[in-house]
């Protein structure tokens, strides 16, 4: 009786020559390092993203008065015009807004900052109190 694999499981091949391993090892690695940098190209495209989306909130609660109600609504009109979209609750979108707000005019952190996982970002906003402990002078 064969033995299920999982996905996860790699296939164990048993007529595969030591040599052949060495020679095939390259294309292993093309692949996981390209994995690493599709990883760090949708990472950098989503924080644009939230950037973007922070300063355009950034703009309209300055210019036209917009608070917690507004962006409520747009929560909902967000998650009803893209079922299924995920992550744009009101409490995150106020988040875009003040990791924008925290670091548009730095221009030395700025680009820092936009290049580091959103949840690393995340972990600065919610820990550090002062722009000293965020790294900007």
């Amino acid at each position: 009786m064969k033995s299920k694999t999982t996905p996860s499981e790699p296939e164990v091949i048993d007529n595969i020559q030591p040599d052949s391993v060495e020679q095939f090892q390259p294309i292993l690695t093309f692949i996981r390092d390209s994995r690493q940098r599709a990883l760090r190209a949708v990472n950098t495209a989503l924080v644009d993203l939230y950037w973007r989306i922070g300063e355009y909130l950034s703009g309209r609660i300055q210019s036209d008065g917009w608070g917690q109600g507004t962006v409520r609504e747009l929560a909902t009109w967000l998650q009803r015009s893209e079922p299924g979209l995920q992550g744009f609750s009101s409490q995150n979108l106020w988040r875009t807004r003040q990791f924008f707000d925290t670091y548009h005019g730095d221009e030395e952190l700025s680009p820092l900052v936009r290049e580091l996982p959103w949840t690393h970002n995340l972990l600065i906003l919610s820990k550090c109190r002062d722009r000293e402990e965020r790294g900007s002078t």
